[in-house]
């Protein structure tokens, strides 16, 4: 591997519930390393409920790990606090899974593109507006309906609309988290083709967590499968897809379907 963009080592994360006896320990990431190159996409693949969110909002700083460490850009992503975190995060941005529920319906679409600039205090009003018009324009919504409130979109146009601001940054990673899994298969492979051209335009790089295979085939270019809580394989898209080493890897991938509607 070349230079790395983010290198994460020996995540762990556990979680209880209950008290005494009934007391329960979930490791939901255990001993999870993950290396993203500029410009390239890891798959992070697995069953529901086997860490991928988790090990992905590690990395965002939304959850905190019990072990391990991250750097993101040569920094110590775990150790930033207060302004110098608020900062790294404008190169690190999110994808929901659930386009409904990761817009507020009472904002205008424009306003939530512009939203992120309105929080790092950047530009004026009406150079947010000429931005957020853009970045709608770019992921293949009409500018002109963005007086628009979600409730007037598809759950493919609101998907659009989240990667418009998650865009609006410029970040250099974006965490894609299950971003097509509540989508029709046509509308699916529309998504991923935006997300691959605007790897090719910009170079940003992704995690792209995810729990169909099919979908990680299309759009990573290493891959690493993970299974309660611990990640059993990594290797490129074609030694994990053609040349599986683990007998779970090669579990999922029987069971794999063809998956969605993506050009060439």
């Amino acid at each position: 591997m070349g230079e790395l963009l983010l290198d994460a080592r020996g995540l762990s994360k556990t979680f209880s519930s209950g008290r005494g006896s009934a007391r329960r320990v979930v490791h939901a990431v255990d001993d999870v390393s993950i290396a993203i190159e500029p410009g390239q996409t890891h798959g992070l693949v697995g069953e529901s409920g086997s860490g991928k969110s988790t090990t992905g909002r590690i990395l965002l700083r939304l959850v905190e790990p019990d072990a391990g460490s991250a750097t993101f850009r040569g920094q110590d992503l775990l150790a930033l606090q207060g302004a110098q975190l608020r900062e790294m995060r404008k190169h690190l941005q999110l994808v929901y899974q659930d386009p409904y529920s990761s817009v507020d319906p009472r904002f205008k679409v424009r306003d939530i593109v512009a939203e992120p600039w309105v929080i790092h205090k950047l530009y004026d009003r009406d150079e947010r507006r000429r931005r957020a018009e853009a970045l709608l324009e770019r992921v293949g919504i009409d500018p002109a309906l963005g007086d628009r409130r979600p409730a007037r979109f598809s759950g493919g146009q609101l998907q659009r609309i989240g990667i418009a601001r998650a865009l609006a940054l410029e970040p250099e990673l974006i965490i894609c988290d299950e971003p097509v899994s509540a989508l029709d298969v046509s509308v699916q492979g529309q998504i991923l083709n935006l997300l691959m051209d605007l790897q090719a335009e910009r170079g940003v790089s992704y995690l792209f967590i995810a729990h169909d295979l099919a979908v990680v085939r299309h759009i990573s270019h290493r891959v690493s499968v993970m299974r309660e809580g611990r990640i059993v394989e990594t290797g490129t898209r074609e030694d994990v897809f053609e040349r599986p080493q683990h007998e779970y890897t090669r579990e999922l991938l029987a069971a794999m379907g063809d998956g969605p509607e993506v050009a060439a």
